[in-house]
């Protein structure tokens, strides 16, 4: 199980999908990072890259939380209830509550382990469709870049001539008083 936590966060990472983090704090005012406080998840320090070392941490709130080699969360132990004392405990309801035991069979386990791992496979296949996609009309966004930058930058300027039947004499002659005129 914990390495398909790892592996769907490394599909995350390749498809750029955030990874929500929270944070907590240490007894001793360190910050750790995780995706869940969960059994098999991997804990973190404040930098989000380096995991914890193997060991024993207890969390501000007084939950212990074992870390293996890996820097997964092996074990999650919660702090006890603080006694109620005997004035709060005369305002308490005393009266028992029946306590429903819900227990699965491994076999209930493995079917919702099966449908939560189909329900992640689609979504993967759907985000798959959709990066090839992406993927498609990047290749045509730089097939047309190609092909503009192929392109000439401008049409091509028609040459002009200078039709037989104008007298040059006169022309020349108003080019040169253009050039007199600008020395001046």
């Amino acid at each position: 199980m914990t390495n398909y936590r790892l592996k769907l966060n490394q599909v995350r990472e390749i498809l750029e999908i955030p990874v929500k983090l929270e944070s907590a704090m240490l007894e001793d005012g360190s910050i750790v990072t995780y995706e869940s406080l969960e059994i098999g998840y991997p804990i973190f320090q404040e930098d989000n890259v380096t995991p914890l070392a193997e060991g024993t941490y207890v969390l501000e709130d007084g939950t212990k939380v074992e870390v293996d080699e890996n820097g997964l969360i092996s074990d999650i132990v919660k702090p006890e209830e603080a006694p109620v004392e005997e004035a709060q405990m005369s305002k308490v309801d005393t009266e028992e509550k029946p306590v429903e035991e819900v227990t699965l069979s491994n076999d209930d386990i493995i079917v919702k382990l099966q449908e939560n791992i189909k329900t992640i496979m689609e979504s993967i296949v759907l985000l798959a469709d959709e990066l090839s996609t992406v993927k498609e009309q990047l290749k045509l966004a730089e097939q047309k870049v190609e092909e503009f930058s192929k392109a000439p930058a401008t049409k091509k300027i028609p040459k002009v001539s200078i039709p037989d039947n104008l007298d040059n004499d006169r022309i020349t002659n108003t080019i040169e008083a253009i050039k007199q005129a600008r020395k001046k």
